[in-house]
């Protein structure tokens, strides 16, 4: 088991309370931006596997002259 003797008066000290946000950060933007990738020409864009199109369908008139699918077939039209 590990032992650990915590002390609640002890404060950081001064280098790193001050080193991290005034020289840290601003060292890991700058190297971020150092290791960034350039772009130089127009990204292309990826074909597409599958393409799906608008299909016009025509509408068939039911066999039977059952009373149910006209009145279904005139709720349809409005």
């Amino acid at each position: 088991m590990t032992h650990m003797n915590l002390k609640k008066d002890r404060t950081p000290p001064l280098w790193a309370v001050l080193g991290a946000p005034l020289l840290g950060v601003p060292l890991m933007v700058g190297l971020l931006a150092l290791v960034a990738p350039r772009v130089d020409e127009p990204v292309a864009e990826p074909v597409p596997v599958l393409v799906t199109e608008p299909v016009d369908t025509d509408y068939v008139e039911p066999t039977s002259n059952d009373s149910a699918a006209q009145t279904e077939r005139e709720l349809q039209v409005g």
